[in-house]
């Protein structure tokens, strides 16, 4: 199971600072860098292009966009391909207005086209046709928009739901679980097909983020 460290901070100083400790751990390659818009949840973040000029080592980036309309900062991505190593952007579904012009935009860069479900949006919502084009199905184990909020485990119904559909639709599918994700949930998840899991304030609520990284490295 891979492990993506989260920073959610409308900071770009505080944003350097965790991503400092996260270049250090050399097993990740990715870190998940969470976007809020202030309308689709009352939280505010980065945006991409207050990124554009951050040094992120070897590390690759997945964007999720919690925001009103995600097509609108994907294109932002898009825009500024050339100053940020994109691996995949992952837009929340509640207030996209086309999941296909969502997806079919980052497939024509060659960016890992991704979407996200909050925890109580079936995963229905997404049509087959769009399922067989993910590379990335994020299933939020929380209410998308803040860190710190406690792991629901309604989430693993749904994992076991993607999973049978993956199975016949979409078997290269990566399915990453996002919120609330502790130490004790990985084994959990593991035995549940998650091929991932973004985590975020059990690392920076913890004393020592460094090593709280670590051991969810080494697991």
């Amino acid at each position: 199971m891979k492990i993506y460290p989260a920073i959610l901070t409308d900071s770009v100083d505080i944003f350097e600072e965790q991503l400092a400790i996260i270049k250090k751990e050399k097993k990740v390659e990715t870190v998940h860098v969470d976007i809020i818009d202030g309308y689709f949840v009352d939280n505010l973040t980065v945006t991409p292009m207050d990124l554009i000029d951050v040094d992120f080592a070897n590390l690759q980036v997945d964007f999720h966009l919690m925001t009103e309309e995600p097509l609108g900062f994907a294109e932002e991505v898009i825009n500024y391909i050339g100053n940020l190593p994109v691996r995949a952007v992952i837009g929340q579904v509640e207030k996209m207005s086309s999941q296909t012009d969502f997806v079919d935009s980052l497939i024509e860069r060659q960016i890992k086209p991704g979407l996200a479900l909050n925890l109580f949006t079936p995963d229905e919502e997404i049509s087959d046709l769009t399922f067989k084009k993910l590379a990335v199905l994020q299933l939020m184990a929380i209410e998308a928009g803040e860190q710190g909020r406690k792991f629901d485990q309604a989430v693993l119904a749904k994992i076991e739901a993607v999973v049978a559909r993956a199975e016949e639709l979409n078997p290269d599918l990566e399915i990453i679980v996002d919120g609330g994700v502790k130490l004790e949930h990985l084994s959990l998840l593991d035995s549940h097909q998650v091929s991932g899991v973004a985590v975020g304030s059990a690392l920076w609520q913890s004393e020592n983020p460094q090593s709280t990284l670590e051991r969810f490295i080494n697991v």
